[in-house]
């Protein structure tokens, strides 16, 4: 027979992981709802602006030159641990 003590905190456990996974799929559904906003409202902003479609290009070819690649990014952070793991040894 199950000590009573361990079947409550069991199925205290039980409730808690399902509670997560509740909040962690809200959690998901709230990000990409963000996204959304922040894409409509980036959006707006840029056809508030009435640029042609050669300046809008021109626009996103310097935003991209600003801003570097996610794989740029990724790329960079691997040699930087690389790095501090071959200073460290």
């Amino acid at each position: 027979m199950d000590n009573p003590k361990i079947k409550k905190l069991k199925d205290e456990i039980k409730k808690t992981k399902a509670k997560i996974c509740d909040l962690n799929t809200k959690l998901r559904d709230m990000d990409k709802k963000m996204v959304i906003l922040e894409n409509e409202e980036i959006v707006a902003a840029v056809r508030a602006e009435r640029l042609s479609d050669a300046e809008l290009n021109d626009l996103m070819i310097s935003i991209r030159k600003k801003s570097p690649a996610k794989e740029t990014v990724q790329i960079n952070k691997i040699q930087e641990d690389i790095n501090h793991a071959i200073e460290t040894e």
